[in-house]
């Protein structure tokens, strides 16, 4: 009789362990499904207009250039096997149908035009129905189709935005550029060039080494893409250095006229050139200056505004910002300073 109970009661555990097996997978199952359906199923993952990604429709407005084809494009999920897609662009003329949900589009108008953009992802089953399984939505604004090089702003040597043209003796540039380059952008290099108003005598900024003062070099502000504006015109920028994201790496500043040199305005502008081209630059600015110890010394002299032109990558030479030296800045400005 106990065997049989034993036997019995052993029965009862195993059906119980079994049970609970099977809850437990149907449980773990069910969070599955709940955590990574969405990767399943067909949805958009992402939306772009350029290169520009959109991360809200309620985002700021994307610029494109008046009249330029610039890409709106997405990333997806796929459909299942059977099916198919489509993907319709609507806010601007007529919709756009793709299979790919990419639309080449140029967008026209006056200046401050905004449109507002919805990007429909379509799909239709093997029977035949179709239906929209997600919307993506963005706006863009029109500015005027350019092409440049300036000098965009200032900041401190600490890498405190400078709101006025106002500076301090060392100041770090910031050139941007929309333009047509050949090539890749590391192939190019900007460097920057400080003169007293009303001169044509411009210096280069260059860096020197402490425990060689003799053996300075130049300022460099590699070239970095961070956009496309439509057809072949890129959007670069550039500042001294470079920009290395997760170092402590600062950029080194430029010189803004000599220590005596208070309340003294200057000109302030960039030059695009191909990298290889840098160092003709600076030695076109070393003047031989003296014999010292049996060594020849050097000083840098300014550089001939003519050759800058022709050096520089197709004439580009940004047009001078105009600034004030002096030893304290103002905190505050009831206007607002830019670059046209």
């Amino acid at each position: 009789m106990w065997s049989f109970l034993r036997h019995r009661f052993g029965l009862f555990l195993i059906a119980c362990l079994g049970a609970g097996v099977v809850v437990l997978t149907a449980y773990l199952f069910y969070r599955y499904r709940a955590t990574t359906g969405d990767l399943y199923e067909p949805h958009f993952i992402g939306l772009r207009v350029g290169e520009v990604p959109i991360y809200s429709p309620d985002q700021r407005p994307v610029d494109v250039m008046n009249g330029l084809p610039i890409s709106v494009s997405c990333e997806v999920v796929p459909v299942a096997p059977g099916h198919t897609a489509k993907f319709r662009l609507s806010g601007y003329k007529e919709p756009i149908t793709t299979d790919n949900g990419t639309a080449l589009v140029a967008f026209e108008g006056a200046p401050g035009t905004t449109y507002d953009l919805t990007l429909e992802y379509e799909v239709t089953d093997p029977a035949g129905e179709k239906s929209v399984v997600d919307t993506k939505r963005a706006t863009v604004r029109l500015i005027p189709a350019a092409r440049y090089l300036r000098v965009r702003s200032f900041e401190t040597a600490k890498e405190e935005a400078i709101p006025t043209l106002t500076v301090p003796a060392e100041v770090i540039p910031y050139a941007e550029a929309a333009l047509e380059i050949e090539g890749p952008p590391e192939d190019y290099s900007v460097l920057f060039f400080v003169q007293r108003l009303g001169e044509d005598m411009p210096v280069l900024q260059i860096l020197v080494d402490e425990k060689a003062p003799e053996a300075f070099r130049a300022n460099v502000a590699p070239l970095k893409k961070y956009r496309e504006w439509g057809g072949n015109v890129g959007g670069f920028a550039a500042w001294p250095g470079g920009y290395e994201p997760g170092t402590t790496k600062r950029p080194p500043p430029i010189q803004i006229g000599n220590e005596e040199d208070v309340r003294v305005a200057f000109e302030v502008f960039s030059v695009l050139l191909r990298t290889s081209d840098v160092e003709a630059v600076l030695r076109s600015s070393i003047r031989f200056k003296d014999v010292e110890g049996g060594a020849p010394t050097f000083s840098l002299g300014d550089v001939d505004m003519a050759y800058l032109k022709t050096t520089a990558y197709k004439g580009w030479v940004s047009p001078p910002v105009v600034v004030v030296r002096a030893d304290t800045m103002p905190k505050e400005t009831t206007t607002e300073w830019k670059v046209e």
